[in-house]
């Protein structure tokens, strides 16, 4: 390098004098970079060293030194998501996010959507949460796109489970059923697991990054038409990222415990809201779920219930009572559900010396294992009242039936149910419910059971009390849930809304690649 030694300044080091011809030179020779598309003329050697010092721009050198490509992306797409979030009223429900479109459709012309013969949409569905843990939302996912896979390609994608929830509420039962791929990502990077979101009433963001970077590998490698996400927290950043930045139709689900209830913080009604307005269409299993997020009769969405085997499936009653040692004549209440301290079963058991005490012939059986178990039986024979229940503790799929056939009421006491899928399967079997005027269930139970306040286990035990005294009022209950659960929570029909729903968002998608 030319050029008297005071105008060098920091270019003596020969390795930067190479960085500097490497960047001189793709600025000077390179048409691309010039701003009428031709080369300007070299300038003489040391020119442009003697007038400015050229450097590499430290931005470029940042860039150079981060992490992989795939890892930026994720990270740019958090923040733009986060940011999107901020802007959620501004921003509008419909608003389309050209660039990400062009690129998926240039994608879904490569792969010439390579659905297998029959197919008509490819649907991802995003889920914290799926088998073999066994509860109402693993159900449900289950019971709709096992359906759905019939004539749709469906691919299920869900975080790895801790062991110990897989040995505590694990069953694999339900395998064989799985008709459609299931991936797992690991859930390493999740703002679900930092304390403080009870402390400050839900400001902290709850979401799951690692969700965000899964959710745009499967893109990248299935290119779906729709995306089903369920639950808003913590996946419900990665269907706004899916929506607005990668440009795939996005439907939300709002189906579990992070609707606004007791004990959830009350900002995330704030988060749900904003999550729901920046996505092609939302979906809630009850009304109760929309109204608990917007107020009554307000909100975007469509209800779609939650549902049960129409007609359900057969078992022998006779037998269960048998093992269960049920004296005959006894009036048989079954109560299904986890043992943990949201479902309040010691409410069941004080309600059942109630009942007791005003002279019914009642015997309890529990069904379901959880943390409360041991002082629950501690709590039944503290209360005098344990040679009259029995737990049963967890019931298999096969044997569901012969329980709900064997009872001849089914008591549900539960402070927080976004729908309250064991009340629909016991209505299906044409049982009477007793249960509490709490979140979903009065909606779901409508005219076929006897609801009480919920923590009152006096008013809990005189409902039992007096249908186990009038078994006409049993029947004629017991009739019209059945007739409720065919008319509204068959599985055919809750699939054929989701397929009505998906299928929309997937128009909606196309439309706007088109426009």
């Amino acid at each position: 390098m030319d050029g008297p030694p005071y105008r060098r300044g920091r270019l003596a080091d020969p390795r930067r004098r190479r960085r500097v011809r490497g960047a001189v030179r793709r600025r000077c020779l390179h048409p691309s970079r010039q701003p009428h598309g031709r080369a300007r003329p070299r300038p003489a050697r040391g020119q442009h060293l003697t007038r400015c010092a050229v450097r590499v721009p430290a931005r470029r050198r940042q860039r150079r030194a981060r992490a992989p490509a795939r890892r930026r992306g994720a990270c740019r797409a958090a923040r733009r998501a986060a940011r999107l979030v901020g802007r959620a009223r501004a921003a509008g429900p419909g608003r389309p996010q050209a660039r990400g479109a062009r690129r998926l459709a240039r994608h879904r012309g490569r792969d010439a959507r390579g659905l297998p013969p029959g197919a008509g949409v490819k649907i991802l569905v995003l889920t914290p949460t799926f088998l073999p843990v066994v509860g109402g939302a693993e159900l449900v996912l289950l019971e709709v796109y096992r359906r759905l896979a019939r004539r749709h390609d469906v691919r299920l994608l869900t975080p790895v489970l801790p062991e110990s929830l897989r040995r505590d509420h694990g069953s694999s039962e339900y395998d064989a059923l799985v008709t459609f791929p299931v991936e797992r990502y690991e859930d390493r990077v999740t703002l679900m697991r930092v304390r403080g979101h009870r402390v400050t009433a839900g400001a902290l963001p709850p979401f799951s990054l690692s969700a965000v970077a899964a959710v745009r590998r499967a893109i990248a490698s299935a290119r779906p038409d729709v995306l089903n996400v369920h639950y808003a927290m913590p996946t419900g950043l990665a269907a706004v990222v899916a929506d607005r930045r990668l440009g795939v139709p996005t439907v939300l689900t709002m189906n579990g415990r992070d609707v606004p209830g007791p004990g959830v913080p009350a900002l995330w009604r704030w988060w749900q809201r904003a999550l729901i307005a920046l996505v092609t269409d939302a979906t809630y299993v009850s009304g109760y779920c929309r109204d608990a997020i917007y107020g009554p009769g307000r909100g975007r969405g469509e209800v779609v219930a939650n549902g049960v085997e129409i007609p359900p499936p057969p078992g022998n009653g006779c037998a269960v009572r048998a093992a269960l040692d049920v004296p005959p004549g006894n009036v048989l209440v079954f109560a299904l559900q986890r043992l943990a301290p949201e479902k309040r079963v010691d409410a069941l058991l004080h309600a059942l010396r109630r009942g007791l005490d005003a002279g019914a012939a009642v015997t309890l059986v529990i069904g379901g294992t959880g943390p409360e178990a041991q002082a629950l039986r501690a709590l039944a024979a503290e209360l005098g009242i344990d040679k009259h229940v029995r737990f049963a503790g967890y019931v298999p799929r096969a044997a569901l039936g012969a329980y709900f056939e064997a009872c001849d009421l089914f008591a549900f006491h539960s402070t927080y149910e976004t729908f309250g899928l064991v009340v629909a399967q016991a209505m299906s079997y044409g049982r009477a419910v007793v249960s509490v005027r709490s979140t979903a269930l009065p909606e779901v139970v409508g005219d076929a059971g006897v609801l009480v306040p919920p923590g009152d286990p006096i008013a809990l035990g005189d409902a039992i009390a007096a249908l186990a005294h009038d078994p006409a009022r049993r029947r004629a209950l017991g009739e019209a849930g059945r007739r409720r659960a065919a008319a509204l929570y068959a599985w055919d029909r809750v699939a054929e809304g989701y397929e009505r729903v998906l299928a929309r968002a997937a128009a909606r998608g196309k439309a706007r690649r088109a426009g």
